[in-house]
Parts: structure tokens; sequence; C-alpha cells
């Protein structure tokens, strides 16, 4: 993976889909954080982490039923045309909808 180095894509493939998700959400949290304390470059990052979290789950064939138009949606927030939106609220909404996937899926 070329943002995430000590890790593969494969490796993030094993790992159960609520800590994919949450992984994403914490990229998520981190950008809204730096947004608000004036680190726009790490945002930036931050952001583009969470993309590259993202496109390994759409290649995951064991995703909980349901989760697809959230994911979707967070594919379409995270499209590189959006990235520079400053606004640290759009973030935090998106990372608080993925997160709520975990209260909606019952536990394995």
């Amino acid at each position: 993976m070329r943002l995430h180095k000590n890790t593969t894509a494969d490796k993030v493939r094993s790992w159960p889909p609520a800590v994919q998700v949450g992984h994403v959400a914490s990229e998520l949290s981190r950008a809204a954080s730096l947004i608000e304390t004036g680190g726009p470059g790490e945002a930036l990052g931050a952001l583009l982490r969470a993309r590259e979290l993202l496109g390994v789950m759409e290649t995951c064939p064991a995703l909980p039923v349901g989760w697809g138009p959230d994911l979707a949606d967070a594919v379409h927030r995270l499209a590189l045309d959006k990235l520079g939106n400053p606004n640290p609220a759009e973030w935090r909404s998106l990372q608080a909808r993925l997160m709520g996937l975990l209260e909606r899926t019952p536990a394995a």
C-alpha cells in the first residue's frame, strides 16, 4: 500500500470489517482535528489514507449486508476533487456515519 507503508492490502483484507471501518473512521477524525488545529497538509494525508483503506475494503467479499450505501457515500465524499474541503464537520459527519455501521451490525 502506498500510504500505509507498514501493512499490505492482504493484511487489511484479513482484518474483520469492523476493524477496517474503524481505521477509516480514525483517519477521518484525524483529518478533522488537523483542519481545526491548522494542519491542512497533514489533514490531506489523513484523507488520502482513508481513501486508500476504503479502496481495499471495496475488494473484501465478506462485508456485512447493508454497508454498501454508506461505503459508496464515503467513496463519493472522499473523491479527489472534494478532498480540499476545509470544513471539519464534513469529515466528522462521515466518521459518525461509518461508526454507525458498527452499531447497526450484529457482532459476529
